[in-house]
């Protein structure tokens, strides 16, 4: 399991049970507690999560979203938008309601 995989399984557990032990993880995966910190250090900027070490501590799922996630960059935007005339009607209903909900709103 490459680390990014290893990652978004750690989300899927946190996110499904709002707190899990880090040798808990560990073990689940067969890797170090070290590993883990390790991804834990790089989804923190990615994924709504609270890391707190030390005997009690775990990772748990952040109560409060950050902006980071409420809308599209400007990039992301464009491509969507880029990418609505040359796509099936389905898919196209799809990037639309994405653009609807995440896309900041222009005076």
């Amino acid at each position: 399991m490459s680390p990014s995989e290893r990652q978004a399984a750690i989300w899927d557990i946190v996110y499904q049970q709002r707190y899990e032990t880090v040798p808990n993880l560990a073990h689940t995966f067969g890797v170090s507690t070290r590993t883990i910190y390790t991804d834990l250090g790089k989804m923190k900027g990615k994924y709504l999560i609270d890391v707190i070490p030390g005997r009690y501590g775990g990772v748990y799922l952040a109560l409060e979203p950050t902006n980071i996630f409420k809308y599209l960059t400007k990039e992301q935007e464009k491509t969507l938008q880029d990418l609505l005339p040359s796509q099936p009607a389905e898919i196209h209903c799809i990037l639309q309601s994405i653009l609807d909900a995440f896309a900041r709103k222009h005076p």
